[in-house]
């Protein structure tokens, strides 16, 4: 950070292979990270480009291949790397393991489970595993659809979480995690999210503040739709003035 640049780490840099969702340790000497094989597409002349044509996305995505990922855990050694390890509990078990989060104390790993991919499954839950590796437990927190972008709170005892169960605009879900990682049934956090706005609550992450250290939230990065959207609802609810403000 001091040279303002940037390398690949040593073992985690395999191009065949495809590498995501680096978490620090908390003492920041290891990584864990998700990683599966790089798949090819038949289709698909366009190599180094981000954006593929629908056609050959639709190729990989009904093909009937999973892109199962595993979790590896490789030590930073001052960005020197090493040699990546499958994390026992959540790697080589035929499904696809991501999303990996450290415990604040370093004991335990919670991470996402599907059966292929990463982003956006439904059948996505939460497991909990020993950060050495182990047995991993489904944790009880889980809602029937889509279970991801977790998050620990300082002390360690709280997981925030977000889930599609009620609609398609994801909500956020609290679980308490106690000493030997066993989590309680979730409660839904309803006062983040109002169905009438139509928007989703998700990526969360606990703020070790003050309650009054943030007073007000602005919105940022809305574009012309968000607007139109807005304006639309004022207009249903009777509100034309409020939607002219809108559009």
């Amino acid at each position: 950070r001091q040279k303002r640049t940037f390398n690949a780490l040593p073992g985690a840099d395999d191009r065949k292979l495809v590498h995501g969702c680096p978490a620090w340790s908390p003492d920041t000497k290891t990584i864990v990270f998700a990683r599966a094989k790089a798949r090819d597409l038949k289709g698909d002349p366009q190599r180094g480009f981000l954006l593929v044509a629908s056609e050959v996305a639709a190729e990989f995505l009904h093909g009937g291949q999973t892109f199962p990922f595993d979790l590896y855990t490789i030590p930073f050694n001052d960005g020197k790397g090493g040699k990546a390890k499958p994390l026992a509990g959540a790697s080589g078990n035929g499904m696809s393991n991501y999303f990996p989060k450290y415990s604040p104390d370093g004991k335990w790993i919670v991470f996402c489970r599907a059966k292929s991919f990463m982003l956006l499954q439904p059948d996505s839950e939460l497991y909990i595993v020993p950060a050495e590796g182990g047995q991993a437990r489904r944790m009880r927190c889980n809602t029937p659809r889509l279970n991801s972008w977790h998050s620990w709170s300082p002390n360690g005892r709280w997981l925030v979480f977000s889930s599609k169960v009620n609609g398609p605009y994801t909500q956020l879900f609290l679980t308490h995690v106690d000493e030997q990682g066993r989590d309680t049934p979730a409660v839904l956090l309803e006062n983040f999210t109002f169905p009438e706005q139509k928007r989703a609550a998700n990526i969360p992450e606990f703020v070790n503040a003050k309650p009054d250290a943030i007073k007000t939230i602005r919105e940022e990065f809305l574009d012309d739709y968000c607007y139109y959207r807005a304006g639309t609802i004022a207009l249903g609810g009777g509100d034309p003035e409020g939607a002219l403000r809108q559009y």
